[in-house]
């Protein structure tokens, strides 16, 4: 009876210990099962994420050379031991299998084998269930609305094992893409930039933990920021264009919020593109130009506290300087009893009189320059002349702001003695 039973295990025993072995070459030669050797008994086990550590009895019995051990994956299609390891000599009491996946249950059995190529009946299966992998950190948030930037901030995983954190984004051109954004070293850390954004963006954030032995946690829960958008564009700017040597520029405030000054922008032609001129924070500036009849195009963006500059408006604003009146035209002398008599003719609507520019040459060095100014009509007569004496005549026209014409050419004319 002994002898059946014993033809029943070791049949079973091969069966069950080399069916579909995947992990090690078949052996050169069929492993019987020796009943009379000594059954490898388990003091107990430890189990991490990764590896799964054993300890048995001492085999005492000299017969013994070492110890198989086999192993198989109880949700797995095909749930046969297979061998995984042999321990050479029977003084080893101790085995770590680091060739295991965390969260997942492990059947393991145990033989001792001998010279001859035998092997005890298998040790009591152990049933196994690795860790987990770590959870996530359990607190992360961010800081919205930063400047091209986002802080992110995490409570320091509780667990020694955890050596990095790994940062991981998407936006929505990603799609379900994440990608590894940084690797933060060190369990106590719990910040980090995400620096050089776009403005008004939205960006996705999560975290993962990374132990010492390099096991990646699932993912933390994500989070969602936007950026600091830049201030709203100055659209409606009004440019002043009947000041002498001056523009003055005006415009709402922006409705952004925490702004802190104003650029300035002007070309003197469109196609020439605009240059920075000035900042202020008023509203209202004046551009003391300084020149007469000159044309200035300008734009103005916002700047808010963290250096945001708005874009630019879509159209510019003409400013220019009041121009000179224009000079009279026709302008006629001749003599009439004892006077020189002028006469000219406006071209300006401004004009509201006129300077005469009266030149006489006194000697060949000497020339005697006077202006009569106030002139309402638009003809002279010069009652103070003197006979045979060379006289140069300019007429300027002069507006209500007392801008000046630029002088007519000059008229020249000499009364001739009786």
């Amino acid at each position: 009876m002994k002898s059946l039973v014993q033809v029943i295990l070791s049949t079973v025993l091969l069966l069950t210990l080399f069916s579909g072995c995947s992990t090690q070459p078949k052996p050169a030669k069929e492993i019987k099962a020796d009943p009379t050797l000594p059954v490898i008994t388990i003091n107990g086990h430890l189990t991490d994420m990764n590896a799964v550590a054993f300890e048995w009895k001492k085999v005492e019995d000299p017969r013994v050379k070492g110890v198989f051990i086999y192993r198989s994956e109880l949700a797995a299609k095909d749930t046969r031991l297979s061998r995984i390891a042999t321990i050479d000599g029977r003084h080893q009491t101790h085995y770590t299998d680091q060739d295991v996946k965390p969260g997942t249950d492990y059947g393991y059995a145990f033989t001792s084998f001998s010279d001859k190529l035998t092997q005890s009946m298998p040790s009591k299966k152990q049933k196994v269930k690795t860790l987990p992998v770590l959870d996530s950190v359990s607190f992360f948030q961010s800081i919205d609305r930063m400047p091209r930037s986002a802080k992110l901030i995490w409570r320091p995983h509780t667990n020694l094992k955890v050596a990095n954190y790994i940062i991981e984004r998407k936006t929505t051109e990603d799609g379900d893409e994440w990608k590894r954004l940084s690797v933060i070293k060190n369990r106590l850390s719990a910040e980090y930039i995400d620096a050089d954004l776009e403005d008004n963006a939205v960006y996705h954030y999560r975290i993962r933990v990374m132990t010492f032995d390099e096991i990646i946690s699932a993912p933390s829960q994500t989070i969602t920021i936007t950026t600091k958008p830049l201030p709203e564009s100055i659209e409606t700017i009004i440019a002043s264009k009947e000041q002498v040597q001056k523009i003055t520029l005006s415009w709402e405030a922006s409705e952004s919020p925490d702004i802190a000054h104003y650029n300035i922008y002007r070309t003197t032609a469109l196609d020439k593109g605009f240059e920075y001129h000035v900042k202020l924070k008023e509203t209202k500036y004046i551009d003391k130009v300084d020149k007469d009849g000159v044309v200035y195009f300008y734009k103005v963006t916002a700047v808010d506290k963290d250096g945001l500059e708005g874009v630019q408006g879509k159209k510019a604003v003409q400013g220019a300087t009041l121009a000179k009146p224009t000079r009279p035209i026709a302008v006629m002398v001749h003599s009439t009893k004892g006077t020189l008599k002028l006469q000219w003719k406006s071209t300006d609507k401004r004009t509201v009189s006129y300077t005469l520019i009266k030149s006489t040459k006194e000697s060949w060095v000497n020339t005697k320059v006077q202006e009569i100014k106030n002139i309402k009509k638009e003809h002279y007569t010069d009652k103070d002349v003197i006979a045979e004496t060379p006289y140069s005549y300019q007429i300027v026209a002069v507006d209500r702001l007392g801008m000046r014409s630029e002088p007519t050419d000059p008229v020249k004319m000499t009364m001739k003695a009786k």
